[in-house]
């Protein structure tokens, strides 16, 4: 073990890592609701912790625009994160049950549930948070 990574108050469902200007950034998903940015090479490496869904998030995907992140949650919605700046940009609703898995390219997200649905969504159709 080289780390040893400490934030998250409940079990870990997921992470990703992507090079972003010249850092390696990785995003972890948990089941205590939250979002959190770490920059693995920092001496104090948690960046930002991302609040938003109701529920645990059960997955998250990188988007290939490098910026956008994209979590699941059992709160039956999919929302959009732009980690440069820190906030929540916005949500997709109209899951019927839990959101098991999520990935994005370009300007596209298809997200899954436990009904065994998949729903393609664009970008651009996300509800804009504040």
């Amino acid at each position: 073990r080289v780390t040893q990574l400490e934030g998250h108050a409940d079990t870990v469902t997921g992470c990703a890592v992507q090079r972003d200007q010249g850092n390696d950034v990785l995003v972890t998903c948990s089941a205590d609701k939250t979002v959190r940015v770490w920059d693995v090479r920092a001496r104090s490496p948690e960046v930002m912790m991302l609040t938003g869904h109701a529920d645990r998030i059960t997955c998250g995907s990188w988007s290939s625009s490098q910026s956008l992140f994209f979590t699941g949650s059992n709160d039956l919605t999919v929302r959009g994160w732009e980690l440069r700046k820190g906030k929540e940009i916005g949500e997709l609703t109209g899951h019927k049950d839990s959101v098991l898995a999520v990935a994005a390219w370009g300007d596209r997200v298809v997200s899954a549930c436990v009904w065994g649905y998949l729903y393609t969504w664009s970008v651009a159709g996300l509800t804009e948070r504040g």
